[in-house]
């Protein structure tokens, strides 16, 4: 959200430096105004690519950055972190069906020696 140009957040990740840069009109041409008419004039198949080109435009600003090694390993480990989570949950998971499967088991077990429990008082009447 941009208020006249009196606040700008500051970006936190170095994505997001280059983002904005790409937005604020760093990468050449008419300073971003281009955008706007792009997008009320484009009638094509359904696909916007005005994000694309800006991803396009950051990337190249990021690359070109004295930063891109770091940037690149904090998103390699980032992902490394992200799979690690979702081996987590899988574990979890699967250790959740096996508690089911065990109380089911429980529970059968349970019934079971009520109904021999009832069936062996029924003999003794």
């Amino acid at each position: 959200m941009n208020f006249g140009g009196w606040f700008t957040p500051k970006p936190t990740t170095p994505g997001d430096a280059a983002l904005a840069q790409a937005t604020a009109g760093g990468g050449g041409g008419g300073g971003g105004n281009d955008d706007k008419d792009k997008k009320s004039s484009y009638e094509g198949s359904g696909f916007d690519p005005t994000g694309l080109e800006r991803a396009a435009r950051a990337a190249k600003i990021l690359n070109a950055s004295p930063h891109a090694d770091s940037a690149f390993k904090v998103i390699q480990e980032q992902e490394r972190t992200k799979q690690m989570e979702h081996a987590l949950q899988q574990t979890q998971y699967e250790t959740y069906k096996a508690k089911l499967k065990v109380d089911g088991i429980q529970e059968k077990y349970r019934e079971d020696t009520q109904y021999l429990k009832a069936q062996t008082e029924q003999q003794r009447r």
